[in-house]
């Protein structure tokens, strides 16, 4: 079932990195959107989603639908996360919103308890071992905010949505895929 995305998720503002502001609802007046709502830039289970999201960005630009990563951190922080994470083939808009105005009009979690508890510490070291380990420097946002989806088609109506309740509850791109009616797409390789 379709409803409309809530009116203070599209008031929001959101910034890049030279400074240009947007309101969220302008993504999605074009074409639909896939907003992934980020922790924060050093964040492993971000850097982790953006891995299991990474091969189906071509598939997702094909079917008319934009994606918008949108983070906690301060928007000078931008260019070496985009770097990092190669996200610099304009495949993506990345954005900030330190304020967490984003994040709380989309519904999402803030939490000292999501952050802190045996499985988040177990995951953390899982992904730094990983290679998902980034130091954590002034300026890449908030710890407590955890991340989520939200696709929103271009009249405005949500149509999925995932709230994180740590930092690894990470959504499915397959489900994200039927909900914008294409058949799950399964990337050939692996980012």
């Amino acid at each position: 079932m379709k409803e409309p995305a809530p009116p203070a998720l599209g008031e929001s503002i959101v910034s890049y990195e030279h400074g240009a502001r947007k309101r969220v609802r302008e993504f999605w007046a074009d074409r639909g959107s896939l907003f992934i709502f980020l922790r924060h830039f050093a964040c492993p289970g971000c850097s982790e989603q953006i891995a299991i999201v990474s091969p189906y960005l071509t598939e997702l630009r094909r079917m008319q639908t934009r994606v918008v990563l949108v983070a906690t951190s301060s928007p000078n922080r931008i260019p070496a996360f985009a770097k990092r994470m190669h996200l610099e083939n304009g495949l993506v808009d990345v954005v900030t919103d330190p304020s967490l105005e984003t994040h709380k009009a989309a519904n999402l979690v803030r939490s000292y308890t999501s952050l802190l508890n045996v499985a988040t510490v177990t995951e953390a070291i899982r992904l730094y071992a990983q290679g998902h380990f980034v130091q954590r420097i002034e300026g890449d946002g908030d710890l407590y905010q955890q991340g989520g989806a939200l696709l929103v088609d271009q009249q405005g109506d949500v149509l999925f949505h995932h709230a994180n309740r740590h930092m690894t509850d990470h959504f499915s791109m397959d489900a994200v895929c039927e909900a914008i009616a294409i058949a799950p797409y399964r990337p050939a390789a692996e980012f």
